[in-house]
């Protein structure tokens, strides 16, 4: 189970969303969120000592949730 995710996923933020004024900021911003996401997957597929690991084998923008 889940929190609820009321932003919807990253393909329905693309599409409500302008592009983006890119100032110094928003590249800062992507990139923080880029790296938790790279964290994130990295965790899965590294998950413990015991040999433990996951793998998500359809990463799209429609599979990443926003809040």
């Amino acid at each position: 189970m889940f929190e609820w995710a009321d932003g919807g996923n990253l393909r329905n933020l693309w599409n409500i969303m302008p592009r983006p004024n890119w100032q110094l900021s928003i590249v800062k911003a992507i990139i923080e969120q880029l790296l938790g996401l790279a964290e994130a997957l990295r965790a899965c597929h590294y998950l413990d000592s015991k040999g433990s690991n996951y793998r998500h084998g359809d990463l799209k923008p429609e599979n990443i949730l926003w809040y």
